[in-house]
């Protein structure tokens, strides 16, 4: 990408933890707070105003379904990088290798019943897998998301339940990377096979030795690979 060629870069987290997991991020419980509506689609017609330039957005795990509405929604939106997602999270008898149903309903009852332990457990989930989960544990520990934003978080429970956005990532024109983990337990990462027939267009790449959260025990490699398709691929 040209010196001149200058592009913003949005970063979306997910479930359970803040802004603090990236830097220079909006905060998604402050937009659900404000807005009143913490539905995926409202937040994204509220963010969709703040994007003022051309901008890559680059979404982990729920993120990702906020980015693929975001790009249906402003023009000004040049890239997507996904990490850790997919369109679908639910998982049914023809979309495998994501999240079963019986799990993300024990998430919502532990939720209700006990928030702070429910994330600490959510917290040990995403973390598994890394070759340092202790430290990256410890990190997400020191990000998660305040209890107060119990039903903010129950919503979007709801939402990883209930939304099917594939239809929306086959469409995608625009140019898109997807970055997986070998290890993560939440997206396995032979849904690759399933995002590559959905849209060839799009790159699928897999972190070997890492869990959901890879952007923070293998930093560097991450960063290196999101910069090399953002400096390939956006015009």
């Amino acid at each position: 990408m040209s010196p001149n060629n200058h592009v913003d870069i949005m970063f979306l987290h997910g479930w359970g933890l803040t802004t603090r997991v990236c830097v220079l991020t909006p905060c998604l419980y402050s937009v659900a707070e404000k807005t009143g509506a913490a539905e995926l689609h409202k937040i994204a017609e509220v963010l969709q105003k703040d994007i003022l330039n051309k901008t890559v957005l680059v979404a982990w795990s729920l993120g990702g379904l906020l980015a693929l509405q975001l790009a249906e929604l402003s023009d000004k939106v040049v890239g997507i990088v996904f990490l850790a997602t997919a369109p679908k999270f639910m998982n049914d008898a023809a979309w495998l290798k994501t999240i079963d149903e019986k799990e993300l309903a024990g998430l919502g009852q532990a939720l209700n019943t006990d928030t702070g332990s429910a994330l600490a457990s959510f917290i040990t989930l995403i973390a598994h897998g890394d070759i340092s989960s202790r430290k990256t544990a410890r990190y997400l520990q020191s990000c998660v998301a305040k209890q107060e934003h119990q039903q903010i978080l129950s919503c979007w429970l709801q939402e990883l339940e209930n939304l099917d956005l594939r239809e929306a990532y086959s469409r995608l024109t625009l140019p898109a990377y997807v970055l997986l983990a070998e290890k993560d337990v939440l997206i396995n990462q032979n849904i690759n096979q399933s995002l590559t027939e959905l849209n060839p267009r799009i790159e699928v790449d897999i972190l070997l030795s890492c869990g959901h959260a890879f952007f923070i025990s293998a930093a560097q490699e991450a960063r290196s690979r999101i910069e090399r398709f953002i400096n390939a691929g956006i015009n």
